[in-house]
């Protein structure tokens, strides 16, 4: 894209590269959120950081234990 100024010529090339580019990576997520998630430490001790995910991810469901003071 550095190649030329001509804007209308940017849009060719991206239309020429778009084809190659979705037959090698078919699965480019065209959005992606940032996760907030919080958890009771005061009941249930093990909750995981997994990027991406939940504090409900497998991972967390695995080690979760209730805490000595938990209900």
């Amino acid at each position: 894209m550095r190649f030329t100024l001509d804007l209308n010529a940017k849009y060719d090339l991206i239309k020429k590269i778009q084809p190659l580019i979705a037959a090698e990576y078919y699965k480019i997520p065209l959005y992606t959120s940032n996760v907030i998630s919080v958890a009771r430490t005061d009941r249930f001790q093990g909750w995981q950081v997994v990027q991406g995910a939940t504090v409900l991810n497998g991972t967390s469901l695995e080690n979760l234990s209730k805490t000595k003071g938990g209900r």
